[in-house]
């Protein structure tokens, strides 16, 4: 990354960011490393590296939970997409959108509502088997 800098060569340099954040084993280095790349895509006005960056985006988001955040990556990706007419990220982007919200993955508030309900489910089954191997011990020791 230093030799690109050295030169002023800043798409190599966002390049070589945007890999080192696809590399990364923790997520939150990955998602900052390819945020430095974003900037600088941006900054040099690479829409299409700028679209192809958001899906890597996108992605490590999804990983972490952040279903909101990489629903709007996805659409930036879609958009910049379209505007240089690239199908190719256009169809992903929407696959992708189409993925997360027919698939249930909620917000983490319908998360905690589902678990919630599962979890009065559970209590409510072992409540109702716990009665009835009371029931069943009584009658035993009282015949």
């Amino acid at each position: 990354m230093a030799f690109y800098r050295d030169i002023g060569d800043r798409l190599g340099e966002a390049n070589v960011l945007q890999e080192f954040g696809k590399l990364q084993d923790d997520p939150v280095q990955g998602l900052e490393y390819l945020q430095q790349a974003q900037n600088l895509y941006t900054q040099i006005g690479d829409i299409y590296s700028q679209s192809r960056n958001l899906l890597f985006i996108a992605n490590i988001q999804l990983n972490m939970g952040q279903r909101d955040a990489a629903l709007n990556s996805l659409h930036q990706a879609a958009e910049l997409a379209t505007s240089i007419n690239h199908e190719p990220f256009i169809k992903y982007a929407q696959d992708k959108i189409a993925e997360i919200t027919s698939t249930g993955l909620g917000t983490s508030k319908q998360k905690l509502g589902v678990k919630f309900q599962r979890g009065w489910a559970k209590f409510a089954l072992f409540f109702i088997f716990g009665l009835f191997v009371f029931f069943c011990l009584w009658f035993l020791l009282h015949r």
